[in-house]
Parts: C-alpha cells; structure tokens; sequence
C-alpha cells in the first residue's frame, strides 16, 4: 500500500473514538509547537516570522483576539526590521482601529509608513492611513498630505 492510501485508509477507515483521539493527538502536537514558537527570541527575522505566523493563527483559527493582540504588539516593537514586523504593524494598527483605538492605531500606522524600508507597506500603510484619517480626523490638508505621499 502506498503512503497515500495508508492516510486514507487511517482517517477514512476510523472509528468515531479513534478520530477523536488523533484530533486530541494533534492539538495537544499544536499546542506544544506554539509554547516553543512563544519562547523564540525576536531577534532574527525567521524569529518575528514565526511569531507573526502564530499571531495571526491565534486571530484566525482560535480566535484569540487579546492573544494576538499582545503578540502583534510585542512583533510591532522589536527591533529586527523584517517585513514580518511590518506586518505585524500594519495588522496590530488595525486590530487597534478596530477596538476603538483610533490615536494609537494612526501613530502606528504612520511608523510603518516612515520607518519601513519596503515601499510596499509603506503604501498599504499610507492607504489605510488615508482611510482612518477621513473617517476619524476630517482634516482636509492632513488627509491630502497623506493622500500625497501615497
């Protein structure tokens, strides 16, 4: 039997008990790679990938939201500059707007647009920015600065 039908055969062929138990094996396999995943310095670029990956599989499979939160704060205020920290900027930026945070989230937004070395977030940061603005702040010549360095 090849690898491929064993799997099938596994998963296909099991009991209702036994599914569970190779769910509870797996998430237990999850949980362990996440505790090792949390203790990763931020000092190197594949560190704050890693740690970013985690954040948003917190956000988007667990649901997390204070969890990934704190991640994404911590991976905005390391000093690796990688774009996985700017990542983590631009999503932390967001996850601030949405919970109301609307200062902080344009402060950091405006880090990713100075500070970033890749016009691609510096854009995206810009055009979020540029949203924001005329939605919380309905300053004319400050959105058309912005609007401009886009």
């Amino acid at each position: 039997m090849t690898d491929s039908m064993d799997w099938c055969y596994k998963y296909f062929m099991a009991t209702p008990d036994e599914l569970l138990a190779n769910l509870n094996q797996a998430l237990a396999e999850v949980e362990k790679a996440k505790k090792v995943i949390l203790s990763l310095s931020r000092d190197s670029s594949e560190s704050v990938r890693a740690l970013y990956r985690l954040a948003m599989y917190m956000l988007h499979e667990e649901h997390n939201l204070e969890g990934a939160k704190d991640l994404f704060h911590k991976l905005a205020n390391c000093t690796t500059k990688c774009d996985s920290r700017a990542e983590a900027r631009l999503s932390y930026g967001l996850m601030m707007w949405a919970h109301g945070e609307f200062d902080n989230a344009i402060k950091m937004l405006k880090r990713v647009a100075s500070e970033e070395e890749n016009p691609e977030y510096q854009a995206l940061a810009l055009d979020y920015l540029s949203t924001f603005m005329r939605e919380h702040n309905p300053s004319k010549p400050t959105v058309a600065k912005i609007d401009e360095q886009r």
